[in-house]
């Protein structure tokens, strides 16, 4: 009785080990907040430090996540019945016979197993179960970093009930420099001369990113072609 109890749940999987079982339970995340930092090439340089707000969704807390009002209960989902999961069975092929198990996130309670009804709703958060809110980061853009570089705020992604928050990810994008160009570690300064300049030699000042004043002076008898 046990063994067919097993077949009638997993078919050929409860006796085949080439099959795969069930999932493993796994910790579920919110998805991570990605936000595009536009930086000039100074602030590469240089290093800078820029404070951001990040929208963001929190646990509501007039209802502590429950999505009701006080005194107020929720319902458990009819469509999982309360598991927050739905479990489907499909085929396996011909070389291993039988079922496999495939387990979803319930879309209709939003895997928590439970649902709030229309009068008994959170006021606050409308039965959603968490709030619209920010979090300040401060992003500290150390000296030498390079555009697309990528910094991780661990935690400070969206709340959800029965989920651990997500991570944001501060993605820089350098903007555009007229004079300078940078190449790997090293800066390419782009200037345009004359004919002349470029026979007999010339002299200017560049102002540097870091705002020093460099003296530059084409050395005598040097033809630039």
């Amino acid at each position: 009785p046990h063994k067919r109890q097993k077949y009638d749940s997993l078919g050929m999987n409860a006796f085949n080990s080439n099959c795969s079982q069930q999932p493993k339970k796994t910790v579920r995340i919110t998805k991570n907040i990605v936000h595009e930092l536009n930086v000039t090439l100074e602030d590469l340089y240089s290093g800078k430090d820029v404070t951001l707000k990040i929208n963001r969704k929190v646990i509501c807390q007039e209802c502590n996540g429950k999505g009701c009002q006080k005194g107020k209960q929720p319902k458990k989902c009819y469509k999982c019945r309360g598991t927050g999961q739905i479990v489907k069975f499909i085929r396996c092929s011909s070389k291993c016979p039988g079922l496999w198990k495939e387990v979803e996130e319930c879309t209709f309670c939003d895997g928590t197993g439970e649902v709030v009804e229309q009068d008994d709703r959170c006021f606050a958060c409308n039965g959603e179960r968490v709030v619209q809110s920010y979090k300040m980061i401060k992003v500290h853009i150390e000296p030498g970093m390079k555009d697309g570089d990528k910094l991780k705020f661990v935690g400070d992604s969206d709340e959800k009930v029965g989920y651990l928050p997500g991570n944001v990810i501060i993605v820089l994008k350098m903007k555009y420099n007229t004079n300078f160009e940078r190449k790997n570690d090293d800066l390419k300064y782009k200037k345009t001369i004359s004919l002349s300049e470029a026979i007999i030699g010339m002299h200017f000042i560049i102002d540097h990113l870091d705002g020093r004043k460099l003296y530059v002076e084409t050395p005598k008898n040097l033809i630039i072609e």
